[in-house]
């Protein structure tokens, strides 16, 4: 076997490892103490407790893919990535944006959470109907929560 068969076998080897290593799922399991804001409403807001737990699927070419459950206050909401529409759309979050946007829905598959969490997994922020996560809040304010909080 001549050394330039041996090389390419070898490489070969090396980046079939390499991208079965990159697959495999990462474990987050990430704690943020962060502000809920209330729309128009600044005085009135308060601090909570975030918790991101879930596994994060690398790909290669298509978006990495969050599966998980995030817990405000310890009220628990499933979450999980925003799909690509297209292979352009796909590129663009897989290359260019530099958080991830994972929704949660309520059992009639109506959004009740955005959440945009960056790559690092150290800032998280996000905004919804959080009447539907607790009775207190009001279904009229829109509330939205960042952490670690600005202020």
């Amino acid at each position: 076997m001549n050394k330039k068969l041996l090389s390419v076998i070898i490489n070969l080897i090396a980046f079939i490892f390499v991208v079965m290593f990159y697959e495999i799922p990462m474990q987050v399991d990430k704690t943020y103490q962060g502000y809920l804001y209330i729309q128009d409403k600044d005085d009135e807001g308060e601090v909570i407790n975030i918790r991101l737990k879930g596994k994060l699927t690398r790909n290669i070419l298509t978006p990495n893919v969050f599966e998980g459950v995030l817990m405000i206050n310890n009220k628990q909401l499933s979450v999980h990535s925003l799909k690509a529409g297209n292979l352009r759309v796909a590129l663009k979050m897989k290359f260019k944006m530099n958080y991830y946007t994972l929704i949660s829905r309520d059992e009639y598959g109506n959004t009740v959470l955005w959440v945009d969490v960056s790559k690092d997994f150290n800032l998280i922020s996000g905004s919804g109907d959080f009447h539907k996560i607790e009775d207190r809040f009001s279904k009229e304010l829109h509330y939205s929560f960042e952490a670690p909080a600005l202020n």
